[in-house]
């Protein structure tokens, strides 16, 4: 697996213990290297998501900057419900 991503067996050990979080576009390379396509393709989107405790984002307006900067200072004091909202408007359920 490492020689077909081009990645180290010490990285790609550290990633699967989670030791390291898998970087940005990684699950694109895991996809892509194996040729998955359909439910394994987001079962691995799923995965690799869930794996992740920090993301990068680029608002490219003030407003999403002030947007993504509140949520991600009070994102721990919302309650499910709360979130479950967020999700819904994300998803595109909440217009």
């Amino acid at each position: 697996m490492a020689n077909l991503l081009g990645k180290s067996v010490a990285f790609i050990s550290s990633v699967e213990r989670g030791d390291k979080q898998p970087p940005s576009g990684f699950d694109d390379l895991v996809i892509n290297a194996f040729g998955l396509e359909g439910t394994e393709k987001d079962d691995l989107r799923k995965a690799f998501s869930r794996a992740r405790t920090s993301f990068e984002i680029r608002p490219t307006t003030e407003v999403g900057l002030d947007t993504a900067s509140m949520l991600a200072r009070r994102f721990n004091d919302l309650d499910e419900l709360d979130i479950m909202r967020i999700r819904e408007i994300l998803d595109g359920k909440g217009e």
